[in-house]
């Protein structure tokens, strides 16, 4: 029984790689590795721990509204710093943000330092 299943396995593995060659599937790989480029950008679901996933789309980093820098300043002041204040572009959406923030909130206080989420 084990043997047939991993015949089973084997060939679904085969048949999906054949496909993947026949139409050049590229959609997951970052191509244009450059500043100001995203290799992830957005929320495309979730795993099954329910964990986010971000999607793998490699575009131009983009500016956030006024709300979303906001959030994020208060999470990574240091990012929001080096990547050109509210006027600059990042590979983020606000969505992504509150992720983030809901998951450094959870950290909490650890070795004595504050995480961002808590003040």
């Amino acid at each position: 029984m084990l043997l047939l299943l991993f015949a089973l396995l084997l060939k679904c593995s085969s048949l999906f790689t054949a496909t993947a060659q026949q139409e050049n599937i590229t959609e997951w790989q970052t191509l244009v590795h450059e500043p100001g480029y995203c290799a992830l950008y957005g929320i495309c679901g979730h795993r099954a721990d329910n964990d986010v996933l971000s999607c793998p789309i490699n575009t131009r980093a983009r500016p956030l509204s006024k709300a979303a820098y906001t959030k994020l300043q208060g999470v990574c002041p240091q990012l929001t710093a080096s990547s050109g204040g509210a006027d600059g572009r990042y590979c983020c959406t606000e969505e992504q943000i509150d992720v983030m923030r809901r998951s450094v909130c959870v950290g909490g206080w650890v070795g004595g330092v504050s995480y961002g989420g808590l003040h």
